[in-house]
């Protein structure tokens, strides 16, 4: 019973917060009828609100004044002045459970946040609660990549408007030196640096290994899962897939698709591990 009536609950928030966002959003009449089959407020909420916000901090950018070190002690309090006379106090932190086997802590005040306002510990407990916010996993499949070309430029969500525009102009993440250099100049360089010996492959000395074809995906999304190798000139020379069991080279039929899959497993590994846990 109680499971129904959070339900039927869930339901009725999706529909009522669904209708009104819909229905004042800024947004053409091909964009609305694409987002008016997802049945999920939170994601709503998301996609309709957040651009604007993203748009007024992009123009008013933070500056060093805003940088408050001075009085942040993150609970350390000075007792002397000897270098290490510091004695540790209470410090606010703040607890995300993310599953029953991990949690994360964060700091309530640093440099960059500093209490919260009224309002903001509202929309904090808003945004945490399933019955006001319940959020149901779906996805939203386009039809081409010209409809979702105009579908984010209509929600504001490009370059120049809610994304800011990139400082990074020597590659576009397309070409094959973009991708190895993603790896040995990039974010991917803390997967490279785990390799423990010098690979005796073929295909180079020089391996990013992610064998995480196991771990269970959404409907519609293919398994996670590859192995990377680059020559000892630092370009990459060939991509197995885990999922299909085959090696890929450059030039081959589904080069751009193994390409594809190493960096959404790289991105995936390095958010959980590396950003989320370390």
């Amino acid at each position: 019973m109680a499971c129904f009536t959070g339900c039927f609950c869930n339901c009725c928030v999706d529909c009522i917060v669904g209708s009104v966002l819909l229905d004042n959003a800024d947004i053409n009449a091909e964009t609305k009828g694409i987002l008016e089959p997802i049945k999920d407020s939170t994601t709503l909420v998301s996609v309709l609100t957040a651009p604007g916000q993203f748009i007024e901090l992009i123009k008013n950018k933070p500056t060093d004044s805003d940088i408050t070190t001075e009085t942040t002690d993150l609970g350390w309090k000075k007792t002397g002045d000897d270098f290490g006379a510091w004695k540790k106090g209470h410090v606010r932190s703040i607890k995300h459970k993310i599953s029953n086997n991990f949690s994360t802590v964060i700091l309530g005040t640093d440099d960059n946040f500093g209490d919260y306002t009224c309002i903001e510990k509202i929309i904090g407990i808003a945004l945490r609660s399933r019955c006001i916010l319940p959020l149901e996993d779906s996805a939203l499949i386009l039809k081409n990549d010209d409809l979702a070309e105009r579908v984010l430029n209509d929600l504001k969500l490009e370059q120049g408007k809610a994304l800011p525009v990139t400082y990074t102009t020597d590659n576009n993440m397309v070409t094959d030196e973009s991708f190895s250099q993603l790896f040995f100049y990039g974010m991917g360089s803390v997967l490279l640096a785990k390799q423990d010996l010098v690979s005796e492959s073929e295909y180079g000395p020089f391996v990013v290994d992610l064998p995480f074809h196991d771990l269970k995906t959404r409907k519609l999304y293919r398994k996670y899962g590859a192995r990377i190798h680059f020559s000892e000139d630092q370009k990459v020379t060939a991509i197995y897939d885990y999922r299909w069991k085959r090696i890929v080279k450059p030039g081959e039929t589904g080069w751009a698709e193994a390409k594809m899959l190493a960096k959404v497993t790289s991105f995936f590994v390095m958010t959980a591990r590396e950003h989320l846990t370390w």
